[in-house]
């Protein structure tokens, strides 16, 4: 098996590139002769997308239905409430990478920021990023649907260094990652405890900080979906992701671990990604 580039992107931001083996497709699910994409779940939430998950070349106007009018969306990965913006009209989709850096500009996402290793620098230019839009609608109860979300890569033919290579988008809630108490990605508030204590540490990536805090409690919620070299979305499922490995937790970027959990949805990923017939739990 040959293998193939990965890569992985985190929210809206592409940060990680790394070799894995996926190959093989699946034929995409859609409704009203593939123009309107969408799904009804089991508790009744009905969304429908003009656009599905994908690449486009060119800009579009994203259509959203529901049987309600009052639709909520959120374009940073948050869950849409009633203070999210209020879908009234479609929605221009573009290249999301002329947009400001946000997350990518953060310096609590290891401790060589603070060691001021050289090697850590925030980007000075525009990283490539893509649009992830969570959307969920009130009925007339009050009751809010489930979310759907969508991701979409706009003018990524025009960009460098994504031929032959697969994409992985992991979406999950901002502050799952990034937060102070609970984001597995940052130092959080175990770094302060670290700090605290008087611990001596002169290995940097060893300093305690949320991202080297193990186990299920350190496991989030998040849906990734997989793009092979043809740009089919060959698989989009809800996971738990942790931060994996040792030393290696420290630095920045990180590897993930992706678990498929019976509570998310399905057991298994459901798709080949090393060819073996086997649909992998992790």
């Amino acid at each position: 098996m040959k293998l193939k580039k990965c890569v992985i992107v985190i929210g809206t931001i592409i940060i990680l590139v790394l070799a894995c083996g996926i190959k093989g497709k699946i034929d995409l699910k859609y409704l009203y002769a593939g123009i309107i994409y969408g799904s009804k779940n089991a508790v009744g939430s009905e969304l429908f997308f003009s656009k599905n998950n994908g690449f486009y070349e060119e800009p579009f106007y994203l259509k959203i239905y529901a049987p309600s009018e009052e639709i909520y969306y959120t374009l940073d990965g948050s869950e849409p409430t009633k203070e999210s913006k209020r879908y009234t009209t479609p929605i221009l989709i573009e290249d999301a990478s002329k947009n400001e850096n946000t997350h990518s500009m953060r310096t609590d996402l290891s401790s060589g920021f603070v060691a001021e290793d050289d090697r850590y620098q925030v980007p000075e230019y525009l990283i490539d990023k893509c649009t992830i839009i969570k959307v969920a609608y009130y009925d007339k109860d009050g009751v809010k649907s489930n979310i759907e979300e969508r991701v979409y890569f706009v003018g990524f033919d025009d960009k460098s260094g994504y031929d032959d290579v697969n994409i992985i988008s992991v979406t999950c809630e901002p502050s799952d990652l990034f937060g102070e108490e609970q984001g597995i990605y940052v130092l959080g508030d175990t770094y302060q405890k670290f700090l605290s204590s008087g611990i001596e540490e002169d290995t940097w990536a060893l300093w305690g900080a949320n991202y080297r805090n193990r186990g299920r409690s350190w496991e989030r919620e998040a849906r990734i979906n997989v793009f092979n070299t043809d740009r089919e979305n060959v698989l989009s499922q809800k996971v738990g992701i942790r931060i994996q490995g040792g030393v290696s937790r420290g630095y920045y970027p990180k590897s993930l671990n992706f678990f498929a959990r019976s509570e998310y949805g399905d057991n298994r990923l459901r798709y080949d990604f090393w060819g073996t017939g086997y649909y992998p739990k992790r």
